[in-house]
């Protein structure tokens, strides 16, 4: 593989400087293809699912090792199988290393050395996944299971917690780096009830904070269905900030995974309307 500059300078037109955006792409054949294209946006877009394939063919045996040991999963399955059965759980999983493995987090200029980087690096993690995810499905999948068992578990901002955070085949709707969150924020709805019991007035007013932006990324999600620009990545961004807000509103004392404010989360979402 040739290493790919983020940019090439093709011309001048007008004094106007005209750049193309190098990338890989998969041919219908199966076989990768460097080509130039119009826009950034559609390099990273082709690039991405070639890169994955590079990767996979230089990871080599790892990746069949690892498929074979996800049965040593199936005791955490257990915890989830009421809305996860082992077979969808079992390929979900297996997709949703390969796309935390190989396609986050793509670094640019994608060079050969780059590539060999990457493929060590993933050898390496494949050889103790199974553990690695033991450790961070398990207590999410426990706090929900704990969740769903407590005296309170039919208010409505419970089950609307464990639907928004465990919507079917969810493995194939967050990240693995996302999910490791999920136990904090299924800790930080069990504050709030507790909170609220105290004190229904002030959940009102600090629940009335988070409501504008719950509209305003359904809209987007609406809009999502027709503008593909939008894609499920943007999406998944402002939703996990959406819930770090929830901690920060509800339950601060626990913490959050970064900056996050009403202010810094509304100019996310305005800079995603405005691209």
């Amino acid at each position: 593989m040739k290493d790919l500059p983020r940019e090439l300078l093709i011309g001048n037109t007008h004094g106007i400087d005209i750049h193309a955006y190098p990338g890989l792409a998969l041919r219908p054949d199966g076989q990768i293809a460097i080509r130039l294209f119009t826009d950034a946006r559609d390099a990273d877009r082709h690039t991405l699912p070639a890169w994955r394939r590079l990767c996979e063919e230089a990871v080599g045996r790892e990746i069949g090792w690892f498929q074979r040991d996800i049965r040593k999963m199936k005791p955490t399955a257990l915890l989830i199988t009421d809305i996860y059965p082992w077979q969808a759980f079992e390929e979900d999983l297996s997709e949703a290393v390969s796309c935390h493995l190989f396609l986050e987090d793509l670094q640019w200029p994608v060079t050969r050395a780059g590539l060999q980087k990457r493929v060590s690096e993933c050898q390496i993690a494949l050889r103790g996944m199974v553990f690695t995810l033991e450790d961070l499905l398990k207590p999410v999948f426990e706090a929900r299971l704990e969740l769903m068992r407590a005296p309170y578990a039919q208010t409505s901002c419970v089950l609307q917690t464990l639907d928004r955070l465990f919507p079917k085949r969810f493995l194939r709707v967050y990240t693995l780096g996302q999910m490791k969150h999920f136990a904090r924020y299924l800790k930080a709805v069990r504050i709030r009830v507790d909170r609220a019991q105290l004190d229904p007035r002030k959940d009102e007013e600090k629940a009335s904070r988070i409501v504008p932006f719950i509209k305003d990324y359904n809209a987007l999600v609406t809009r999502s269905m027709k503008d593909p620009g939008i894609s499920r990545a943007m999406l998944n961004r402002i939703f996990i900030a959406m819930e770090e807000l929830r901690v920060s509103v509800f339950a601060q004392e626990l913490g959050t995974n970064g900056k996050i404010s009403e202010k810094i989360l509304r100019e996310m979402m305005q800079s995603f309307t405005r691209s």
